[in-house]
């Protein structure tokens, strides 16, 4: 009897020490797997801030002169001598020429257009606290950089884009870039941060640069609601040209879904500017910050007064 249970202990100490060395190795392996994906992680990251730091610092240090781009006021100039001489000499039908982008783009994206003929534009973001965006703007159709980077290659952090159907000459009067809040806290990861009127008074200003123009703009509103809104009979965010009362009625309409609203205001002759990236406080959320160009004459302490009333 006795030999019996010495027996069962030694077998049961076996099969504990089984147990054991199993645990051990799962425990090791999970180990392993969490560390691929920290690893990964950083990797991501890394990677993307060496990529858009490279990117713009070559459009912020770019050596040519922004003076042998033609504008297109002498653009305009220089047709309308040309009509002035041929009238003078006959007489010709009415024809309505429609504005032609300037021959030559702006120096600062010559290099960037290079590598990717997609570049239309570049945003920059200033903060206060932590790093400004800074970012080229590509535009194709609405998918491809949704999964693609600057580059071309496959990468979960995509680029921003321009929305497909937006004109940057002429400028529609309402443009859309869109991009991924990221967890690594790239791209448009800081975004969000515009939830709170208070931030949106310490850094009130975006610039987005196209190819033939600078523009700069002041925050509006900031807005989240799912993504099936946003495209709806009653708020349609991909609305590109205003009339005065199609204005009035998607402000009206911005306003019933805002986090807040400044009193910098809007009307049909202002331009607008839209950041558009996922929100993650619940399914298919999407957080925008809704910008408008800033008027000429306008101060910075003006609008930033208007901001924080």
């Amino acid at each position: 009897m006795k030999g019996n249970k010495n027996a069962k202990k030694r077998k049961k100490a076996k099969s504990a020490g089984r147990m054991n060395a199993l645990l051990i190795g799962m425990c090791i392996l999970l180990m392993l797997v969490a560390g691929f994906y920290i690893i990964n992680y950083y990797r991501l990251m890394n990677d993307t801030e060496k990529d858009n730091r490279m990117l713009s610092e070559m459009y912020f240090n770019s050596n040519e002169s922004a003076d042998n781009t033609s504008t297109p006021e002498e653009i305009s100039k220089g047709e309308s001598e040309q009509d002035d001489l041929e009238t003078a000499t006959k007489i010709e039908p009415v024809i309505i020429t429609y504005p032609r982008p300037p021959e030559e783009i702006a120096p600062e994206f010559i290099e960037a257009r290079s590598i990717n003929s997609d570049v239309v534009g570049f945003l920059h973001i200033p903060a206060k606290t932590v790093d400004d965006i800074e970012l080229f703007v590509v535009q194709r159709d609405n998918e491809y950089y949704l999964t693609h980077d600057f580059f071309g290659e496959k990468k979960k952090s995509g680029a921003l884009f321009l929305d497909q159907a937006n004109e940057i000459w002429p400028q529609d009067q309402h443009l859309i870039i869109y991009g991924h809040n990221m967890k690594n806290g790239t791209m448009f990861a800081r975004l969000p941060r515009y939830k709170s009127i208070e931030y949106a008074y310490n850094n009130p200003f975006v610039y987005f640069d196209t190819l033939y123009e600078k523009g700069a703009y002041v925050v509006l509103a900031a807005v989240r609601l799912p993504a099936k809104e946003m495209l709806t009979e009653g708020f349609n965010l991909r609305t590109f040209t205003f009339g005065e009362a199609s204005l009035k009625s998607f402000l009206f309409d911005v306003s019933q879904n805002a986090l807040y609203m400044t009193k910098v205001g809007a009307d049909e002759n202002d331009q607008l500017l839209s950041l558009v990236t996922c929100a993650y406080n619940e399914e298919d959320e999407r957080f925008l910050l809704i910008t408008r160009r800033i008027r000429e004459g306008e101060t910075e302490e003006m609008l930033k007064k208007m901001i924080r009333e």
